[in-house]
């Protein structure tokens, strides 16, 4: 599989040369790239490459657009995480009392074993505990 970076590459070298015919040496020129290793990427897109010695580039020009928009659609975006704040921890005494207060069917201290922790709760337990082992090496 080809990286999307020499996707890109390749999809700008080509749109550069103002030429109605851009042969492999035009483009390994151009790139840098020996050519070898420039038809061994693009074969991907079309496998006559390899084999046709005057083929045109400037028709991979719409294959590789395509390529680079679906790659953009299926690339997930970091999600915006915000960090759990002290005023939040300030609710908790300890992690016991997390639990309590987060776990336990009503009053009666019975763990509710079907109940999930969000990934909010999570990363307050985790910095609960991360802030308890802390005290105990001092």
């Amino acid at each position: 599989m080809i990286k999307i970076t020499r996707v890109r590459d390749y999809y700008r070298a080509i749109r550069s040369i103002n030429r109605k015919h851009v042969t492999l040496e035009m483009l390994s020129k151009k790139i840098g790239i020996v050519g070898d290793v420039i038809n061994n990427d693009l074969a991907y897109f079309d496998p006559l490459i390899k084999f046709d010695l005057n083929y045109n580039y400037k028709d991979l020009l719409d294959q590789l657009e395509e390529h680079i928009k679906n790659y953009e659609e299926t690339k997930q975006k970091p999600r915006n995480i915000r960090p759990v704040q002290k005023k939040e921890l300030d609710q908790f005494e300890s992690i016991a009392d997390f639990i309590y207060q987060k776990m336990t069917i009503g009053t009666s201290g019975i763990i509710d074993q079907n109940r999930e922790l969000t990934d909010r709760e999570l990363r307050a337990l985790k910095r609960l505990i991360n802030e308890e082992q802390a005290r105990r090496k001092k």
